[in-house]
């Protein structure tokens, strides 16, 4: 027994130094740095993304040589990335909520906006274009306007659904078709 303990105990000791490291990125109370094993790590085990140059896993994103972590961040369960160059933004589909991110910034910054949705749940998979989010689930396909932000509607109504669209296929069913 005290065998498989050593042998599982230095994973645990990486991974907690990992999430140490980036939970206080960028708080003032020490080193703002990741290292480069951490980074090593989520860039092999990175979800969704549609940019050779963007990474994301669990609370940490990497866009070229910007990391993104930390508090004000409020990354904690990122499943998609999504990089739109004209806007120069990356889209985070973390948990059920959208984080949207500039693309010149880096640290423990905030996000620019913040979709919230009765109408996202189980999403896989997230898209920004010029005009819209687009947010991919079993069976639909949500769209919303790219500057949709439940920030600045705390109160009110939450942000216009533009779209709903049949996938045709549900994810589930992708396993059955070869």
């Amino acid at each position: 027994m005290k065998m498989i303990l050593l042998f599982f105990l230095p994973f645990s000791l990486f991974a907690n130094d990992c999430d140490q490291q980036i939970s206080s990125f960028g708080d003032g109370k020490g080193n703002d740095y990741i290292e480069k094993s951490c980074i090593k790590e989520v860039k092999e085990n990175s979800v969704i993304s549609n940019h050779p140059e963007l990474f994301g896993s669990g609370g940490l994103l990497i866009f070229r040589d910007k990391i993104f972590a930390g508090e004000y961040t409020t990354l904690s369960a990122i499943k998609s990335l999504s990089y739109q160059k004209r806007r120069e933004e990356i889209a985070v589909l973390d948990g059920d909520r959208i984080l949207i991110f500039s693309a010149k910034l880096s640290g423990n910054v905030a996000p620019l906006r913040i979709l919230e949705s009765s109408h996202i749940f189980n999403a896989y998979k997230v898209e920004l274009t010029e005009k819209l989010i687009k947010i991919y689930q079993e069976e639909e396909i949500l769209s919303f306007s790219a500057n949709a932000n439940s920030l600045q509607r705390k109160g009110k109504k939450e942000d216009k659904l533009l779209g709903r669209v049949s996938n045709g296929v549900s994810a589930k069913d992708v396993f059955y078709l070869k």
